[in-house]
């Protein structure tokens, strides 16, 4: 509101929005630019206002969670990254720290969770500071690796919170519907639903050969690309970063499968999926299996928007 009182306009790319910034002076302008900011950040679970996240996830219900985990961060990302593009400050420092801050408390704070939506939750938070560097590279191939990722983790997020759903109505524990201890050794009562939750849970990590890979290469080659161009030792600084909390990110994504094949189950019953069910789950695995032989197809559907 206070955007739209100093310039007549929430058109971000209208050269409105940019007179109305330029007219007043820049202490208004800049404390409506970080008011404005906070909001998306909000919207979006990046650091610091990430705190409501893992409740959220935890308590309310897994078709809920899978669908605004995701969904709605694509048109806010699409939003910010017309603001940063039209405002009339720099904050690429700011979006650093920003970014450094959210995936690493995302990923680290993931490690030490016992229960799996939550767990999915710091991992999201995570995500978001990966979709976020690609604003902050500043270019055509960052924003492209930005849809690209977006839209990668839009079905590995969905296949994930699916599975979690199934094992929850499987299970006839009643305290803790999420609890990772729900996993012990469904993937050897199901091979094909373990074989799907690995098969997420890599491609969420990044591992190659998935797509998830593919989309985490994108993002880090636009950084490096404009660390270089730009000779900016605080791109660079992001750069090792990201690398480093990719591997971090190995511990938790690995602890699914662990549980579901290396753990004893805690009951003797069986675990089956109706037909229904698996045509439901490959319906969020096909597109990352067709998008892993093929990603350059998608790459020119971003290209054709």
């Amino acid at each position: 509101s206070l955007l739209y009182g100093i310039t007549g306009s929430l058109v971000y790319i209208s050269p409105e929005f940019s007179r109305g910034l330029a007219a007043v002076k820049p202490v208004v302008s800049t404390i409506a630019i970080i008011l404005s900011l906070a909001g998306f950040l909000f919207k979006l679970s990046l650091a610091p206002f990430h705190i409501w996240t893992p409740d959220v996830y935890q308590t309310a219900p897994t078709p809920i969670v899978s669908f605004f985990s995701i969904a709605p961060k694509i048109g806010v990302f699409l939003v910010l990254m017309r603001f940063v593009e039209s405002i009339n400050i720099d904050i690429q420092y700011i979006l650093i720290f920003i970014a450094i801050a959210t995936i690493t408390v995302g990923n680290f704070s993931a490690i030490w969770q016992q229960n799996t939506k939550r767990l999915l939750a710091y991992s999201s938070i995570a995500h978001a500071g990966f979709m976020l560097v690609g604003i902050i590279a500043s270019s055509k191939a960052g924003s492209e690796a930005m849809f690209f990722y977006i839209t990668t983790y839009l079905f590995a997020n969905f296949a994930a919170f699916y599975l979690i759903d199934l094992a929850e109505s499987n299970s006839s524990e009643k305290n803790d519907f999420s609890s990772i201890e729900l996993l012990k050794g469904l993937g050897l009562k199901n091979p094909f639903y373990g074989i799907t939750m690995v098969f997420v849970m890599i491609s969420l990590a990044g591992l190659p050969p998935t797509i998830g890979f593919i989309a985490k290469l994108n993002i880090f080659s636009s950084l490096w690309e404009t660390a270089q161009r730009s000779n900016q030792t605080a791109l660079t600084t992001l750069f090792i970063f990201g690398l480093m909390n990719t591997a971090v990110a190995l511990f938790y994504y690995l602890k699914i499968p662990y549980y579901l094949f290396f753990k004893k189950a805690n009951s003797d019953s069986t675990f089956k999926l109706s037909l229904g069910q698996k045509i439901v789950l490959m319906l969020f695995i096909l597109p990352l299996i067709a998008l892993m032989f093929s990603p350059n197809s998608l790459l020119d559907l971003i290209n054709a928007l």
